[in-house]
């Protein structure tokens, strides 16, 4: 029996992947610079088109998160995970959206997220008391 690393010898990758497995990179081949640098531009395109889609997804997510309404009802207190000081500054100040509350200073994003999740979890919560 023939040991695969001779195989692999004898039979060289016809695909047009290298040895490594990895298509050839932009910069693999003899090519004029200006059309090198198109393909890099193609590459890395191509590349991060996933994490691109993400971030254009999340950013419409805040984007409609900003104009999201805070309920005159909403209890801050009852939202852990928010520093006191963040919890008497948008007690006091009462923001109406989510984007108001997020230029408050000293108030996190994190904590703005936070604020989203638990009006979704107190809106729940108040459907599901008035339904009774």
């Amino acid at each position: 029996m023939t040991p695969n690393f001779v195989l692999a010898t004898r039979h060289p990758p016809t695909s047009p992947f290298s040895a490594t497995g990895h298509p050839p990179l932009a910069t693999d081949f003899h090519l004029p610079a200006e059309i090198r640098n198109e393909l890099k531009s193609v590459e890395t395109e191509i590349k991060y088109a996933g994490y691109l889609d993400q971030q254009t997804k999340s950013i419409e997510r805040l984007k409609k998160a900003e104009q999201r309404a805070i309920p005159n009802w909403f209890d801050y207190g009852k939202v852990s995970g928010l520093s006191r000081e963040m919890n008497e500054k948008l007690t006091r100040v009462r923001p109406r959206t989510l984007g108001q509350a997020s230029r408050i200073p000293g108030v996190t994003p994190a904590a703005v997220s936070l604020i989203n999740v638990y009006i979704e979890i107190q809106s729940r919560q108040q459907a599901s008391a008035s339904a009774h």
